[in-house]
């Protein structure tokens, strides 16, 4: 006896085939986009022809001994940098600078309204004026007393009450003279000046405005002496000392210079297992906040090398000609670093020690750079 299968109903049969069909189309639709159905071209067809060498310079690809480098990324900051305050009470009459400008040391940054420090210095000499009136008439009854004294004419009493004005006409004068101290440096306070030569970060403060002691008024600091501070990790920091020379990178200047260790902060992050290292160096077009990279000089290595000037750039792509079979073939490369006589660049891939290639790539003087 058997068992025959139950027929699927009507409208589940047209289900499938619909998705039967719909599967085919959608399948041959990728084929035909990526081409399955157009006839190919031969592979050798696609090949770049060579070009001939005749008569063009070549130099071969060298191997070179030099210091392996790790980078440590970090921030350019400046040596002395200054936060001028106002140290007064008072109204801001003047502002002399702007974010950009270049001042000298003392010149004048901020005027305040210093009509009160004046009033308060006139004060104050008056104060000087009547205390030196009241200590020399302290003295010469002082005088007067010891003589009627010395004849028993003063009693013990008024003797000691007469020394005591003289010591409170003398303490008194010389606190008035303090005060007119004072008085004459507050109303210095009045005009803001530059502590040191520098250029101007930012001004805080318009006309009008009213500031208190300790409000900052201006930022600046020094262009002449900037450093780089970069985070490093404690393995590498290890081997860091202050005084090592190393090298900072400016990676949107496209610049390295010289620089040296300056500090090193006893205290890793506890987050990222790094230390702060301060290096200080001449970079002439480095300004406060730049992304920079710490270069620090490891054990040497091999790495091959050729002239910059045997290096195509074309847009993201760096290019040279190498001789193949005679002919120059143009061969994408890799590179690293700038080699340290400037002339010559590392090349992390592309090529192989002793491959020959043009000095100057055909079409260079058009696309480089």
């Amino acid at each position: 006896m058997s068992i025959e299968e139950p027929t699927p109903p009507e409208p589940g049969r047209r289900r499938l085939a619909a998705a039967l069909v719909f599967s085919a189309f959608v399948i041959f639709m990728m084929l035909w986009l990526i081409g399955r159905f157009e006839r190919k071209v031969p592979a050798e067809g696609r090949a770049a022809a060579g070009r001939s060498a005749a008569g063009v310079p070549l130099v071969k690809v060298q191997r070179r001994s030099v210091p392996a480098i790790e980078a440590a990324v970090g921030t350019i900051t400046p040596v002395y940098e200054s936060e001028v305050a106002s140290k007064v009470l008072g109204r801001v009459i003047q502002v002399n600078v702007k974010a950009g400008q270049t001042v000298r040391q003392g010149e004048a940054l901020v005027r305040l309204d210093d009509a009160d420090l004046k009033a308060r210095l006139e004060q104050a000499r008056a104060g000087l004026l009547a205390a030196a009136a009241e200590d020399e008439q302290a003295r010469r009854d002082l005088a007067r007393g010891q003589r009627l004294h010395e004849k028993a004419a003063m009693t013990d009493v008024d003797w000691e009450r007469c020394q005591t004005r003289a010591r409170t006409a003398s303490a008194q004068l010389e606190r008035t003279r303090q005060s007119g101290t004072e008085a004459e440096a507050n109303l210095s306070f009045g005009v803001v000046v530059a502590p040191r030569a520098g250029t101007v970060v930012d001004k805080r403060v318009d006309v009008g405005d009213i500031v208190r002691p300790g409000t900052s008024l201006v930022t600046l600091y020094d262009p002449s002496r900037m450093q780089l501070v970069g985070s490093v990790r404690e393995t590498l920091a290890a081997r860091l000392r202050v005084g090592q020379p190393v090298e900072i990178e400016l990676v949107s200047l496209g610049e390295t210079c010289a620089a040296v260790v300056t500090e090193i902060v006893p205290e890793a992050e506890t987050a990222s297992r790094s230390f702060s290292v301060k290096a200080v160096g001449a970079c002439g077009r480095a300004y406060k906040g730049m992304f920079g990279r710490l270069l620090i000089p490891l054990a040497d290595e091999d790495v091959l090398v050729v002239p910059r000037s045997s290096v195509l750039r074309i847009g993201q792509l760096d290019l040279v000609d190498v001789i193949e079979n005679g002919e120059l073939v143009r061969r994408i490369v890799q590179l690293g670093r700038p080699a340290a006589d400037g002339k010559s660049v590392q090349v992390l891939s592309g090529l192989r020690e002793g491959e020959e290639i043009a000095e100057r790539p055909a079409g260079s003087s058009k696309a480089d750079g």
